[in-house]
């Protein structure tokens, strides 16, 4: 596991910037995520780095998803300064919620489900999605 420069922390969410340039996103259990947490999320990340960066995003249990956010979503990956997107999933239930959402969106970054980091972090430095821009 790569040593953390720098985190971030909400009631929600903690973003952690990684010596090799990756922001690994842990949503904590019981998280309702709103279209204004992942605003701010927004502005976190760029507080964080400001090029784009890779982002494996991992959740706990019982994450609830609000209409407004699923709305923003789209807004959220144009906003957002990431190269590409792994999610982690630890469950059956994850892992086809996860595939069926990004499989209907029309993505303009590389996405990529795994079920552990190591391999999520074996893609991402495989397919070169550090960005220096």
């Amino acid at each position: 596991m790569e040593s953390i420069i720098e985190t971030v922390e909400t009631s929600g969410i903690s973003a952690h910037l990684r010596e090799d340039g990756i922001v690994h996103l842990y949503i904590k259990d019981h998280t309702h995520i709103t279209r204004e947490m992942l605003e701010n999320l927004i502005v976190q990340l760029k507080q964080l780095k400001k090029n784009n960066v890779p982002l494996i995003v991992e959740g706990g249990e019982f994450i609830t998803i609000g209409q407004n956010a699923k709305r923003f979503a789209k807004e959220f990956e144009s906003k957002a300064n990431i190269s590409s997107r792994i999610v982690i999933t630890k469950n059956l239930a994850q892992k086809i919620l996860v595939n069926y959402y990004y499989k209907n969106q029309i993505l303009e970054k590389p996405f990529k489900e795994f079920n552990n980091t190591e391999e999520a972090e074996k893609w991402i430095s495989k397919n070169n999605h550090y960005s220096e821009t």
